[in-house]
């Protein structure tokens, strides 16, 4: 059953005081594309976050947000970052002269630039944290899937109603098929006599060109080759596997069957079914987009 690319999910895990909630968005994508927005201190483990999503999705655009609470200061005491403190120093006093900027360098101007202060004590192994951070994620793409699966089960049904109808209304048009030919050849008929005014006409040779571009406004062969672009379409649906770019293709096909047909019609019924299997392709065209 086909996937939808939309979806969320979120999970949980605790140990101690020590907890992680991870929430995950999908939007629809052409491909696999990965955002993981992280605790600085966990930002090692951003490539496993990544390898675990795309073992779970082939498919969309994913969000995953990771919040960490810990009941310990990770950071329990701070020092200045000597470093980094005299290169600030450095271009505020060159700043200072070069503008001729009156008063002294304050303890302020330092307050909020970047990797002022640094930690006393090493930053916490972020690999002890991976079980728990695994097992929160898990639980998040998990039920992302249970949102996408139960939204693919929405977009199947909606599309396999569309199917059934455009095959309703190609048993209609086929119908028209041979009605379609006779209008033709009516119309070239009278075309020629137009053309041709009173004079001699054989009926003979009249026939033999009408019978060339009769041939021409048959449309069996589209309608044959649309009847199983909508099985194929029926199958696919049923399918397990990521199906959204091949139901992509089957609609392009599709409608280039049904514009030939278009093209062809001499006949107005013809015509209005047409336009009402190309309503029919757009709306499933706008669904399919959303599966994976």
């Amino acid at each position: 059953m086909p996937k939808s690319m939309t979806g969320y999910g979120s999970g949980e895990a605790k140990s101690g005081e020590e907890r992680l909630l991870v929430e995950v968005n999908s939007l629809n994508n052409r491909y696999l594309e990965t955002q993981i927005k992280l605790p600085r201190t966990l930002s090692g483990l951003e490539n496993d976050l990544r390898e675990l999503v795309r073992q779970k999705i082939s498919r969309g655009k994913i969000t995953l947000n990771v919040a960490w609470d810990k009941s310990e200061d990770i950071y329990p005491s701070l020092e200045l970052n000597e470093p980094v403190a005299d290169t600030y120093y450095r271009l505020l006093t060159s700043i200072k002269k070069r503008y001729n900027l009156p008063g002294e360098i304050q303890p302020s101007h330092f307050a909020g630039l970047p990797d002022i202060m640094r930690p006393t004590t090493p930053e916490v192994a972020p690999r002890k944290t991976w079980r728990l951070l695994r097992s929160a994620s898990l639980k998040a793409l998990e039920a992302l899937e249970r949102m996408r699966k139960k939204e693919g089960e929405n977009l199947s049904r909606d599309l396999r109603g569309m199917e059934k109808k455009i095959s309703r209304i190609l048993t209609e048009i086929k119908g028209y098929a041979k009605a379609n030919v006779d209008a033709y050849m009516t119309r070239l008929k009278n075309r020629i006599r137009d053309l041709l005014g009173e004079g001699p006409l054989s009926e003979e040779r009249l026939a033999q060109e009408a019978a060339i571009f009769a041939e021409r406004s048959d449309i069996t062969e589209e309608v044959t080759r649309l009847r199983s672009h909508c099985q194929q379409f029926r199958q696919t649906l049923r399918s397990q596997a990521p199906v959204g770019k091949r139901l992509i293709f089957l609609l392009q096909e599709m409608l280039k069957e049904i514009n030939t047909v278009g093209s062809k019609a001499s006949h107005l019924e013809i015509s209005r079914r047409v336009i009402a299997i190309k309503e029919e392709l757009e709306k499933m065209r706008e669904q399919v987009q959303n599966i994976e």
